[in-house]
């Protein structure tokens, strides 16, 4: 079972790095990091600057954990449409080099049932 730890950013914050709170939670989306560097630590400032742009982190290749940056009421930029970006839940996937990508793809299935 996939363990989600809420880490929610600041009303504040969302505000000027969303749409607002009018996503109608139609869809998933679902987008990778695809990042080439071996670990997890080297992509530190990338995952502070994505976890203020997508609804959840899902660093799973090691760990059974997914971190909700935001309620699933805020629209982001991910989908790569306004319909979508307004209609989805954004799910990010933390992939590197060295991870083992097809446990990050079942812990994602995993979360999304």
């Amino acid at each position: 079972m996939v363990q989600i730890r809420q880490h929610l950013v600041s009303a504040a914050v969302s505000i000027k790095v969303t749409g607002g709170r009018k996503n109608t939670r139609r869809k998933v989306c679902i987008h990778e990091t695809d990042n080439t560097k071996k670990g997890r630590g080297q992509t530190t400032t990338l995952d502070c600057k994505l976890l203020k742009q997508v609804g959840i982190d899902l660093w799973m290749a090691k760990k059974l954990e997914a971190v909700q940056s935001f309620t699933h009421d805020w629209q982001y930029w991910a989908a790569g449409s306004t319909q979508g970006n307004n209609e989805a839940i954004q799910v990010e996937m933390y992939v590197n080099s060295d991870g083992d990508y097809v446990r990050t793809i079942q812990n994602t299935a995993a979360l999304i049932a």
